[in-house]
């Protein structure tokens, strides 16, 4: 079963969130929006991996380093007091609208719990007042990936959208959905079905969350999806070697690590384009980003990069048929 409901988040299987919910997010948000066309002298800064920056198109670009912290902010004054710093978030966003806080509900002794939206329904987010996730709008998500993700693209196969809200502003976006084969589940976890699992398909956090904020809205994220997709057995991530720390935030979040490959990139004008694109024949070969990197292959180059699974099984028994024994985290070499 699939539908989309009012704000365009799209849900299966569960049941639909009162529009008034949407409606009320998209009108407190769409101010922080309107500030993305008025970026052009640096691409924002965000936690999470940056690649090496692109060439300054949409938004602009950030500092080239393979580093995540190697990033120059653009030239601010110092924000005053309830205002940002970043260019493309609202100075003056208030809390995350239509959240009935009265109505939480969490376990004996803990001070977060699910959250519910004014007017009853079922849950649209975990955790508590100063910070939680929640289901967002897919056009909203989107549109903040682009203009903070690394990447500077959204993936299309994304299903579930959460914002991350701390003290009621929204400083993160994570999205779930299929792998790059969504049949692929499979040679995973044995018996896999397509709505059996979720790949962490992007994730940012602004600069200003607090410490361990990766993590913690991770560990809510999990929480969110076992009530609003039981069918979920387990989730997927993975780390790329351009971050430098190799998934230091899935280990603190409770996942486990199944190993690494190496994945073939292509860097041309300080952008990175998987090798699928490199090989694309047919129709694919006609796109617009495999025939730009088509056109010009003689000028791209090669990368090697390893590319570190992490898996978390939302409960131990699914894990019987994981296919890639766990193994001990791989530390970064500082020397």
């Amino acid at each position: 079963m699939s539908g989309t409901i009012a704000g365009g988040v799209e849900r299966r299987g569960i049941r639909r969130i009162p529009g008034d919910y949407h409606r009320a997010m998209a009108i407190t948000i769409r101010a922080r929006l309107e500030f993305y066309e008025h970026v052009r002298s640096g691409r924002t800064t965000g936690r999470g991996c940056r690649a090496p920056t692109r060439q300054p198109t949409d938004l602009g670009s950030v500092t080239r380093g393979w580093s995540c912290r190697n990033i120059r902010r653009p030239a601010t004054r110092r924000a005053a007091p309830n205002e940002s710093n970043n260019p493309t978030m609202s100075p003056t966003i208030p809390v995350t609208p239509g959240i009935d806080f009265t109505r939480h509900h969490g376990v004996a002794g803990e001070t977060s719990g699910y959250l519910f939206p004014v007017g009853g329904g079922d849950a649209i987010g975990f955790g508590d007042r100063a910070f939680h996730v929640t289901m967002l709008d897919r056009q909203i998500a989107n549109e903040i990936v682009i203009a903070n993700h690394y990447s500077g693209r959204i993936y299309r196969g994304s299903t579930l959208h959460l914002g991350v809200w701390i003290d009621g502003r929204l400083l993160g976006v994570l999205q779930f959905g299929y792998a790059m084969n969504p049949a692929s589940a499979g040679s995973v976890v044995t018996g896999t079905a397509m709505s059996e699992y979720l790949e962490l398909n992007r994730m940012w956090l602004d600069d200003e969350a607090p410490r361990n904020s990766e993590s913690r809205s991770l560990a809510a994220a999990i929480r969110l999806i076992r009530r609003v997709r039981p069918t979920v057995k387990w989730i997927q991530s993975f780390a790329d070697e351009r971050c430098g720390l190799f998934g230091t935030v899935y280990q603190a979040a409770g996942f486990t690590f199944h190993g690494e490959h190496r994945g073939i990139f292509w860097e041309l004008d300080g952008e990175f384009y998987h090798n699928t694109l490199m090989t694309a024949g047919g129709q694919r070969a006609k796109a617009p980003r495999a025939a730009h990197l088509l056109a010009n292959k003689d000028r791209a180059v090669r990368h090697n990069l390893r590319q570190f699974r992490y898996l978390r099984f939302l409960k131990p028994r699914f894990a019987k048929g994981c296919r890639y024994p766990a193994r001990p985290f791989p530390k970064p070499d500082y020397g």
